[in-house]
């Protein structure tokens, strides 16, 4: 169905000078990345129950709170009813709206939670699937779970899936057929200055992109920090080591629920959070692909694809316009 078109004028940075509250019922393509959507619904006054794909993504959004901002939870895996009915008790004592991100996997689990303490959350709280492009890839990845948290979804009042790289056509799920469309039009087109470096061996020509830039870092002639975003371990912690760089210069940030990344990481690097300090040489996996926020003043986003490693590729049309923006304030954000 065709929905409705919001405008965003010339000057306009963020959803908030627009919005006070996301649009229910529908599938909100935002238009842009970094424009604070997420942040418009764990800011305001409406209860609700953000849903991402990553528990990265929640120990990231959670880093970002501010003093006087509203206490945010997060549920998925090693979290405890108990834990969640403090925080339900302690913010309802303050009269504050919850706040609550879960990851797909634990979104039966908040529902039955509120129930238990007689709180309604079909009608009482609204629901964000975040980055609802991602539901596609996670039903191919856990068909039983995504099932069950689309039919949840279905029984809250108000729901939002939003995503700044829409599906379309034939990816498109069929539990999001009937949802009308809200789209953000802005007016300021973002202006993207794309290298594209074809090579016959993606492990040696990053090798010697990160040698390069490590030497002149430290010698300093440049302040660049490198985010390289390849969905590989093995790529990452290989690089690190055949250039033998200090572990206080290099961060890997991954699934740290996955025992195997950090053996691969083995004793002289370790797994970091996507709230951990940025450093000269970062690399991401698909953990921090969409939905994470890197704030970095000198980082430069390089992006890796290895033919030869299928879970190295990227679809063009929704994950390289989110990775690229992933660093909020880096003055080389366009390069």
């Amino acid at each position: 169905q065709e929905g409705e078109i919001i405008y965003a004028p010339a000057g306009t940075r963020y959803l908030a000078e627009k919005m006070k509250d996301l649009p229910m019922n529908c599938m909100f393509d935002k238009g842009r990345t970094g424009c604070g959507g997420t942040t418009i619904a764990l800011g305001n006054n409406k209860n609700y129950i953000v849903l991402v794909p990553m528990v990265n993504l929640i120990k990231n959004k959670r880093a970002q709170v501010k003093k006087d901002d509203y206490e945010i939870f997060g549920v998925h895996k090693g979290i405890y009813e108990e834990e969640f009915t403090d925080y339900c008790q302690r913010v309802w004592s303050k009269g504050h709206p919850l706040k609550i991100m879960s990851t797909y996997d634990s979104f039966l689990k908040v529902g039955k939670w509120l129930k238990s303490l007689h709180f309604d959350p079909y009608s009482d709280t609204q629901v964000l699937v975040d980055e609802y492009h991602m539901l596609a890839y996670w039903y191919k990845l856990k068909p039983h779970i995504m099932r069950e948290v689309m039919s949840e979804t279905k029984k809250y009042d108000n729901k939002c899936f939003m995503t700044a790289t829409p599906l379309r056509g034939m990816s498109l799920l069929k539990e999001l057929e009937g949802y009308s469309t809200v789209k953000v039009e802005w007016e300021e087109k973002e202006q993207k200055d794309i290298r594209l470096i074809p090579v016959r061996s993606v492990q040696k020509s990053l090798t010697e992109l990160v040698r390069q830039n490590y030497a002149e870092h430290m010698d300093g002639k440049t302040n660049i920090n490198l985010h390289i975003f390849i969905n590989s371990v093995n790529t990452s912690v290989k690089i690190a080591y055949d250039l033998d760089i200090p572990s206080e210069h290099v961060r890997i940030v991954c699934s740290e629920n996955d025992e195997k990344n950090i053996y691969k990481a083995g004793n002289k690097y370790k797994i970091d959070a996507m709230d951990s300090e940025p450093k000269i040489v970062n690399f991401y996996t698909a953990t921090a692909f969409c939905g994470a926020d890197i704030y970095d003043e000198n980082g430069v986003t390089v992006i890796a694809s290895d033919a030869r490693k299928q879970h190295t590729l990227l679809d063009v049309s929704t994950m390289i316009p989110q990775i690229m923006g992933r660093i909020r304030n880096s003055k080389y954000k366009n390069y």
